[in-house]
């Protein structure tokens, strides 16, 4: 390896975290940094040519960044997937092929930031579609990990908000829902988690910036007509593979499926099926009745804000449940309760839940297993 600077004192590589890509680098093969001046009289390689750059941070055990030109031949690299992400160009990886290195010095920043959007889910499925734009004038507060407030602010007119100049340390972003819209989702930024629908939980290094931290609300219809859908139980879903895959190709991906067991989205169909057929316990109930509702609301957009004597079970046999609440609202009391919720709280929601996922049908469509 060529290249200006000085190697960490253990002269190896080591894992690092992709900060930044440079476009127009150079690959090398003669040992001269793209970022150094080549010795007099000395000539480019022939193999070498335009690629591009990137710059990646590393802890060995001192923290330094690294600067390198990278072309892979292995297409896994560069590729785009199914997602539209390409894996050469997110962090965390732990694969590069390192053809020509320059080390710059690592100069922290005065704080860390963390930042996000509001988005306006306009059909509440809880991800961020074409034409869904953000919501400005939203409350977002940030509170330290007591739960102590430090600062607040509004989203601006594209939805965003930022938090900067920050101590390392545990962080919780809570956004307030605008009057009458609800919360539909929240996608935590990369090594974030949630908590409930409105509270997103970050831990942060000096120094770092974490984006990408969104929250989903939507606005439910003015009108309390029903939204015509059939709504299938878990042993259709596991009985019917064809119609989870076409589910997982409309919505983009298997990950749009929250698993309230893991906190995060599912990684794979089977992680989908086991929630389907383990539901012994009341916690597992609630989970697998959890994404049984998800599959049911993403296959019928707006769905969601029916209210349960929407449902029906057979010729007039209307779902009736206290207070007659939304399926959302179902969904999201089931997000709250799963960790903290009492072995009863626990057990009514799955059961709710349940009532209208069971091979249930509204009034204006034709269900092949159940129709009022």
């Amino acid at each position: 390896m060529g290249g200006t600077g000085t190697l960490p004192a253990n002269g190896k590589w080591v894992r690092g975290i992709l900060k930044y890509l440079i476009a127009d680098g150079y690959k090398d093969f003669n040992g001269v940094s793209p970022l150094g001046t080549p010795p007099a009289g000395s000539t480019v390689s022939l193999q070498e040519g335009e690629d591009f750059s990137s710059q990646w941070e590393f802890t060995s055990p001192v923290k330094y960044v690294a600067v390198y030109a990278n072309r892979t031949r292995d297409s896994k690299f560069f590729i785009a997937d199914s997602t539209g992400k390409i894996p050469g160009n997110i962090a965390q990886s732990d694969e590069a092929e390192i053809d020509g290195v320059g080390y710059i010095p690592f100069a922290p920043t005065s704080g860390a930031t963390i930042s996000g959007r509001v988005i306006n889910d306009a059909n509440a499925n809880g991800r961020i579609d074409v034409g869904e734009n953000g919501l400005g004038g939203v409350t977002v507060a940030l509170l330290n990990g007591g739960s102590t407030p430090i600062a607040t602010t509004l989203t601006t007119q594209t939805g965003e908000y930022r938090f900067t100049g920050l101590a390392a340390g545990n962080y919780r972003v809570v956004q307030t829902n605008l009057a009458n819209y609800i919360d539909t989702g929240i996608i935590p930024g990369p090594g974030n988690t949630s908590s409930g629908f409105n509270t997103i939980l970050a831990v942060l290094d000096a120094g770092e910036l974490s984006e990408n931290n969104i929250f989903l609300d939507g606005l439910p219809p003015s009108t309390t007509t029903c939204v015509p859908a059939c709504y299938n139980d878990a042993e259709v879903w596991l009985l019917y593979d064809r119609l989870r895959l076409q589910l997982y190709s409309r919505i983009g991906w298997v990950g749009s499926i929250f698993l309230l067991s893991a906190n995060r989205g599912a990684l794979s169909d089977q992680e989908i099926v086991d929630a389907l057929s383990n539901m012994d316990t009341p916690q597992q109930k609630l989970n697998g009745q959890y994404v049984v509702a998800q599959l049911n609301t993403l296959s019928y957009p707006l769905s969601i804000y029916n209210r349960a004597n929407c449902f029906f079970n057979g010729p007039n046999m209307m779902v009736r449940l206290p207070n007659n609440p939304r399926v959302i609202d179902m969904m999201n009391q089931a997000r709250l309760i799963y960790s903290t919720g009492t072995i009863t709280q626990i057990r009514q929601i799955a059961n709710q839940l349940e009532l209208v996922n069971n091979i249930t049908a509204t009034r204006g469509i034709f269900c092949p297993l159940a129709d009022p």
